[in-house]
């Protein structure tokens, strides 16, 4: 399964951005400390936006942030709006992402997603995927 730029671009910045909340994140540092492309970064971050995902705030204050919370948006619903249905294509591709980056659970949920994928062909699992999953392990509750 082949999991696109576009896609993994788009799950990292929500993922700075929801690490940020309730801060404003300026798209350059979203550039810099994901090592993304400006121009297509913007794309990105507009169709997100479309999407009720993000918002921004113009002007030298402004910048970018979570419009819901992070843990109501699944990974397929971030893969839908930025690269359209869900596919199946053959090879994961993998993006190394530095310990103590907000976006370092990244690779383990592509492995994972892709192993649910190879098995179930309607791809079902992709929408029980969260970002509060991707975010990292969550500490259980004393009623747990």
């Amino acid at each position: 399964m082949l999991i696109h730029a576009k896609s993994d671009y788009a799950i990292r910045a929500l993922l700075v951005l929801a690490d940020s909340v309730p801060e404003l994140v300026k798209l350059d540092v979203l550039v810099e400390q994901q090592a993304m492309p400006r121009a297509f970064l913007e794309v990105i971050l507009g169709e997100l936006r479309r999407a009720g995902m993000v918002r921004s705030r113009r002007g030298p204050d402004g910048g970018w942030t979570m419009s819901m919370p992070a843990d109501r948006i699944t990974i397929g619903e971030v893969i839908r709006v930025v690269d359209g249905p869900l596919g199946l294509p053959p090879e994961p591709a993998f993006t190394s992402v530095a310990p103590g980056n907000p976006a370092r659970h990244l690779p383990m949920i592509w492995r994972a997603l892709s192993a649910c994928a190879t098995t179930s062909a309607s791809g079902g699992m992709w929408s029980s995927h969260s970002m509060r999953v991707a975010r990292g392990p969550m500490t259980r509750s004393a009623s747990a």
